[in-house]
């Protein structure tokens, strides 16, 4: 699995890179106020209605990239890990964590910054990756203490 975390980096990296430059202020506007509503669902402890803003924060850059290969590779990799995509939320105190990266996304946006767009977006889908890992093989650890 962490493989396809790797190779979503890759790509989610690579599509905010392609977007950034082409997002027009009203489409920056609307990642605002995407990034609001996950804000408000995360007091809330409404978890459902941030994964549905998450998706749709994450789909508009693989979106706005434009690129047909790159889209369908992501939508593809997604679905590999859809029943994972509960535990990075799971953890209240990385809520706080993935909205700065978004708020930070944002501004790359609003400066046209496609190279520190595309470092945030690494950093923030390795956060992912390291929170869902962590989470999804405990008794692997185990096992490997044990057997020593």
């Amino acid at each position: 699995m962490g493989e396809i975390y790797d190779v979503r980096e890759l790509l989610e990296s690579a599509a905010v890179r392609m977007a950034v430059e082409k997002a027009t202020k009203k489409e920056i506007a609307r990642l605002e106020g995407l990034h609001k509503k996950m804000l408000k669902a995360a007091k809330k402890h409404d978890m459902q209605a941030w994964l549905q803003y998450n998706t749709l924060f994450h789909g508009f850059f693989r979106d706005k990239a434009d690129n047909d290969c790159l889209c369908q590779l992501i939508i593809m990799l997604k679905r590999r890990i859809y029943r994972y995509q509960y535990m990075p939320v799971s953890y209240p105190h990385f809520i706080d964590i993935y909205a700065e990266h978004h708020a930070a996304l944002i501004e790359c946006c609003k400066k046209k910054d496609a190279a520190m767009a595309e470092k945030v977006m690494r950093i923030h889908v390795r956060k992912v990756k390291d929170v869902v890992m962590k989470d999804a093989t405990p008794s692997l650890s185990t096992t490997r203490k044990l057997s020593i």
